[in-house]
């Protein structure tokens, strides 16, 4: 991950740590005392740590939206070539791509469309039913993160292979390393 988002992770843990030593530090002054029903003083502090611990959560969806945003806008480049307003732009000079070419270049489009609802899917899934209970939990947020964070340069990759003139072998192989990585 780049280093905009460990800074914003470890400020997010820094958090959720801090106020955990603040649970700690109320249920240590609190200790033996009695409180009237609903107003102990450890209950606003465990609240506060769940709020900490749900901005980890809010934090996995938006890295995961900002991962969307980009693959949506290399899809919308590639439309934008395929339907000729990259000719458009650079007049007659600008290669174009052959009959043969669209074999490869609409199931190219497919898997790349694939990547997109994939993030799309992920990200629907942790904001519904995403869970914080436990540190495997939190794994498994990284562990998405992480495949998600590999598929921005792989639909790169495969899209830049697919602008004409097109090298079968490169979008080939570029094709089969994001299927591989959307299978993992």
């Amino acid at each position: 991950a780049g280093l905009a988002v460990r800074i914003s992770l470890k400020e997010a843990i820094k958090n959720v740590i801090e106020s955990c030593l603040g649970f700690v530090r109320t249920l240590n002054e609190t200790l033996g005392k009695k409180f009237p029903a609903n107003s102990h003083p450890i209950l606003q502090s465990f609240g506060l740590v769940m709020s900490k611990c749900e901005a980890i959560k809010k934090l996995c969806i938006v890295l995961i939206k900002d991962q969307y945003d980009i693959l949506k806008d290399a899809l919308s480049e590639l439309e934008e070539v395929k339907n000729g307003d990259f000719i458009d732009d650079f007049g007659d000079s600008a290669e174009q791509w052959t009959e043969n070419d669209h074999q490869v270049i609409n199931p190219s489009i497919g898997l790349i469309k694939t990547s997109i609802v994939l993030v799309k899917k992920c990200s629907d899934t942790i904001k519904k039913s995403g869970l914080e209970n436990s540190s495997e939990q939190f794994l498994e947020y990284d562990t998405a993160l992480e495949n998600i964070n590999k598929l921005s340069p792989l639909v790169d990759d495969l899209s830049l292979s697919l602008y004409p003139p097109l090298d079968w072998s490169e979008c080939k192989q570029s094709n089969q390393i994001l299927k591989a990585s959307l299978e993992e």
